[in-house]
């Protein structure tokens, strides 16, 4: 098995200066506090997740989910201390479709905590995994109704490629070297520019 090395990708976002975001590859030891993600949503992040409403995460799903390699699968998440324990309020993985350069992505932020750069963080993160590990696109299918992926996804990549059929985005997201250097760069930065942001971060 190929093991990601965690302290690579480890990083913190602060937003507006008081609160503070820490990503690190997910573990199995995190499947409580991916429950305890999973039961926070609305039904309409859980319908956007996974197409259907779930009101429980399957124990196989959530397994997968927990147990990944770093590398054919990658997962990441951002943890928020609060009342004296961790919170995840963000996740971002993507699998490695078998014999392929392939892998299908998602990322998925608590109701709480969108719109303060979770998500392009997230985003950028697994972008600059996928190109490490000799990825060369990842792929998503994305309800035409979720109107904020899509504008995640353009606002982070000018190379994306989108056909609609029955109501559902195909969104295939190839990985360019150069753009993934300075999407890397400006996660870099992106927690200077998080600290600043106006009135649409709720948190």
């Amino acid at each position: 098995m190929c093991v990601y090395p965690p302290e690579e990708i480890e990083q913190t976002l602060s937003i507006r200066r008081q609160h503070t975001v820490v990503f690190r590859p997910i573990r199995s030891s995190d499947a409580s506090l991916l429950l305890e993600l999973f039961h926070s949503h609305s039904a309409e992040t859980i319908i956007n997740r996974y197409f259907t409403l779930l009101h429980e995460l399957p124990e196989e799903l959530l397994k997968r989910f927990v147990q990944v390699d770093y590398a054919n699968d990658m997962a990441l998440a951002g943890f928020v201390s609060a009342r004296g324990r961790q919170h995840m309020v963000a996740v971002g993985r993507y699998f490695r479709a078998l014999s392929t350069s392939s892998a299908e992505f998602a990322i998925t932020v608590h109701e709480e905590w969108r719109r303060c750069g979770l998500g392009s963080f997230l985003l950028r993160a697994l972008m600059k995994a996928a190109v490490e590990h000799g990825l060369t696109q990842l792929t998503a299918d994305v309800l035409a109704t979720n109107h904020a992926m899509m504008r995640l996804l353009r606002k982070n990549s000018n190379l994306l490629k989108v056909d609609l059929g029955g109501g559902v985005y195909h969104v295939v997201l190839p990985m360019d070297p150069i753009q993934t250097v300075r999407s890397a760069k400006r996660s870099k930065a992106t927690q200077a520019a998080v600290a600043g942001l106006g009135e649409d971060c709720p948190v």
